[in-house]
């Protein structure tokens, strides 16, 4: 038989006896080099062992992890290709592997393991079977350089993760919370607590952190070889102008107008009117006067003894808002009202004092449906995502000319722009068109 030939069929064989070599000359132990013939083993048959440096590659690419160790570590280990590596947790399956062979391991960070031999004071005599005689010409054993090239060794370039903590102040020493803290160039990042604290784990000392907060400069700070940061945030003058203010939140005459007499709901949304000193005086939806111009009251804390004592909770999603919802889309998927789609606009309608809709085409109905969330989701912030969802916000906008307003929308408003501590901290984001 070709030599090349049976160096191939005895491979598993021949590396399982240069682990062995490579154990003990790791601890001073002499040995000798024995022959091995081919015997036992025909071709076809599945390896029973595998080289360490495969075992360790595997184990890397299922748990998501990294294995640091020296070049020569693993040359001429191998592992019985029996052996389950995906049962369990990671750390007993490298215990199982690794003891064996004389290798411990050690973890460093969230996803990293140093794997170094285990240094034995007394370590017990190995001794390695002779080699059983065969009347054939016999296979030199590989030399120490092609057991390295064989099991494919060589240093994992990796970053060891350690831990960044620190606090975020305002300009006054305040605490800050919420605060985005990323690692520049990636997405990895955190926030601040309430106490303006915050944990991070970096890659290395050459991480630059990046801290952004609405209304303050956004701050760039190198980690170096500190563990433990404070950051002082100062405020943005180009990007908020602060100052202090009043108005109230006025209804358009079209909106105001929509509601009929009988419509309870109007009595509830809007201030119409208001007693003092004895005299009643009756408010405009019309009027330029902010003074004498109808006002929303829907949701108001009647209650609260000033504006910021106000404690009712705005409305997340109201049943209404479910029932509009279904009554909308049996709408759409029947190609007109079916008697649920009705049953759940009309629920709606005779609990605000109307009458109940019949009669209606797909048309008329998609409409009625679309008028009745107006009403009754005033003032609820669905309104601007309704018309865009239709497809109806740049014409609405641009008909609506209440108090003398020019409304410049255009098609780009339909999105809104991104937040610049987002842009800031992720810098891969693009802006919005149109901002």
């Amino acid at each position: 038989m070709n030599p090349i030939v049976r160096l191939r069929l005895f491979s598993g064989k021949i590396i399982l006896l240069l682990n062995c070599l490579l154990s003990m000359s790791l601890y001073g132990q002499p040995v000798t080099l024995a022959r091995y013939t081919a015997q036992h083993e025909s071709p076809g048959q599945p390896a029973k062992y595998r080289p360490l440096s495969d075992v360790l590659q595997e184990l890397e690419t299922h748990y998501r992890v990294a294995f640091v160790y020296e070049s020569g570590l693993t040359v001429g280990k191998v592992v019985d290709n029996q052996y389950r590596l995906h049962k369990g947790k990671l750390e007993n399956t490298l215990h199982n592997i690794l003891k064996p062979l004389g290798l411990q391991f050690a973890k460093v960070g969230d996803r990293s393991y140093v794997l170094s031999p285990i240094k034995l004071k007394n370590p017990a005599p190995v001794s390695i079977p002779d080699a059983q005689a065969d009347s054939r010409k016999p296979i030199d054993f590989p030399s120490v350089a092609t057991a390295r090239s064989l099991s494919s060794v060589a240093m994992l370039p990796v970053s060891v993760d350690f831990a960044v903590t620190g606090r975020v102040t305002s300009e006054n020493g305040e605490s800050l919370p919420g605060v985005n803290v990323v690692i520049k160039g990636t997405i990895r990042g955190t926030s601040t607590d309430t106490e303006g604290m915050f944990q991070l784990n970096v890659p290395n000392e050459n991480t630059t952190l990046v801290f952004s907060f609405v209304g303050y400069a956004s701050q760039e700070v190198p980690v170096g070889n500190r563990t433990t940061l404070t950051v002082q945030l100062l405020p943005d003058n180009k990007s908020l102008n602060t100052g202090t203010g009043s108005g109230i939140a006025r209804p358009t005459a079209a909106l105001f107008n929509l509601y009929s007499d009988k419509d309870t709901r109007k009595a509830v949304t809007f201030i119409t009117s208001y007693v003092y000193n004895g005299l009643t005086t009756t408010l405009s939806s019309t009027d330029p006067d902010f003074t004498k111009a109808v006002s929303f009251q829907k949701l108001r804390d009647k209650t609260a003894k000033t504006a910021s004592g106000e404690g009712t909770s705005i409305p997340i999603l109201r049943y209404s808002d479910v029932l509009l919802m279904y009554a909308e889309a049996t709408n759409e998927a029947a190609n007109g009202p079916t008697a649920d789609a009705y049953a759940a606009l009309n629920k709606v309608r005779v609990r605000a004092g109307l009458s109940p809709l019949s009669g209606l085409t797909y048309q008329s109905f998609k409409e009625a449906v679309w008028l009745e969330r107006r009403l009754e989701l005033t003032f609820e912030n669905v309104r601007r995502y309704d018309l865009i969802r239709t497809g109806r916000l740049l014409d609405a906008v641009k008909a609506e000319n209440s108090f003398a307003r020019n409304a410049t929308i255009q098609p780009f408003h339909v999105l809104l722009p991104i937040p610049q501590a987002d842009m800031d901290a992720n810098p891969n984001l693009k802006q919005n068109t149109g901002y």
